[in-house]
């Protein structure tokens, strides 16, 4: 199973690394927390953080998925 991905955020038009249990099971979404600062934002990724209510649905586009190779 592969544990991240990388997005393009279409209406931004931004790529990030992503977990991918933030993706929605089409592909299509990344759950995105709210989360103002940046090394919160990085623990969260790291650590696969579980989507809440908080995290908004926003559309991406999948360039690349990798697993971890332990």
């Amino acid at each position: 199973m592969y544990k991240f991905a990388v997005v393009e955020f279409t209406d931004e038009k931004v790529v990030e690394v992503v977990p991918v249990n933030w993706l929605s099971t089409d592909k299509k979404s990344c759950y995105w927390p709210a989360i103002k600062t940046q090394s919160k934002l990085k623990m969260a990724v790291l650590q696969m953080a579980t989507p809440t209510d908080s995290f908004l649905p926003l559309p991406v586009k999948v360039l690349y998925q990798r697993g971890m190779d332990n």
